[in-house]
């Protein structure tokens, strides 16, 4: 993993600067007789604002690296959110409202439901 994290020259280059995302895709392919033409694509948390550790520019990368993912008609969207955030805050949600406003490729996943308080609003909502 580390030869591969530098040869898509993420990390740190030495100069004190570093890189935590890249438009680069790390494919591992595994083919064979029976199996199945699947491609899995782990995409990095969308971010809501830069901060200390990811910058404007990577604010945006990862939105665009989402945004392309996603427009694809055969995609099927796995939304991971947590049930400790209030799901209006999930902004997977609304982008996969913007590209299937039926939800017919979007399987929801829910994160930490053992962190909700019996009755509370989250665990109603």
């Amino acid at each position: 993993m580390e030869e591969a994290t530098n040869l898509m020259g993420l990390g740190d280059d030495g100069s004190g600067t570093s890189r935590a995302f890249s438009r680069d895709v790390l494919s591992i392919e595994i083919a064979g007789p029976g199996r199945p033409h699947l491609t899995l694509v782990d995409l990095p948390d969308l971010i809501h604002s830069e901060n200390k550790m990811q910058s404007k520019e990577d604010v945006e990368l990862i939105r665009g690296l989402v945004d392309d993912c996603i427009k694809e008609k055969r995609t099927i969207i796995m939304a991971v959110v947590s049930a400790k955030n209030d799901y209006t805050n999930q902004i997977i949600l609304n982008k996969c409202r913007d590209v299937g406003p039926k939800g017919r490729r979007t399987i929801g996943i829910i994160t930490k439901p053992d962190f909700l308080e019996p009755g509370s609003d989250n665990e109603a909502s």
